[in-house]
């Protein structure tokens, strides 16, 4: 047995593609030394799928949020819905969040993305859980 853990802190178990297969994924995932996976929301539904695959198996953990590509104006609803997954043992992060100028190219909706990446860190902070997502061209200065 290796004398560390291997931790997958980015996966989606919740993506249909593995639907019924995720016991056998995480065994795959255990056989080569894989210990821990943290499972990211990308939708509310998502996020939700990642919570109750947290539940579900030992060594599975779930981040709860919105992935830039999917977001919107996140109001009350949206909010208290996020907190209240986070009080969940096993949910330990508000992601998967960030910029995605990438595939982005529309200034507006951009701006939507800065807002709402801004809103889930500060909620991230506010319950003291890690933002954890991806920054696609999203660091790059343009003029």
């Amino acid at each position: 047995m290796a004398d560390f853990t291997l931790v997958d802190t980015h996966t989606h178990l919740n993506d249909s593609k593995f639907a019924g297969s995720e016991a056998e994924v995480i065994a795959r995932a255990n056989e080569a030394g894989v210990t821990r996976l943290i499972n990211m929301g990308d939708t509310l539904q998502s996020s939700a799928k990642a919570v109750e695959l947290a539940a579900t198996y030992d060594g599975v953990y779930a981040g709860v949020g919105i992935h830039p590509e999917e977001i919107y104006e996140l109001g009350t609803a949206d909010d208290e819905q996020l907190t209240a997954w986070t009080r969940e043992k096993r949910v330990v992060a508000i992601g998967e969040i960030g910029l995605d100028y990438y595939w982005e190219k529309d200034e507006e909706k951009r701006a939507l993305q800065r807002r709402m990446f801004i809103h889930q860190l500060d909620l991230a902070r506010q319950l003291q859980r890690n933002g954890t997502g991806n920054l696609q061209n999203g660091l790059v200065y343009r003029r």
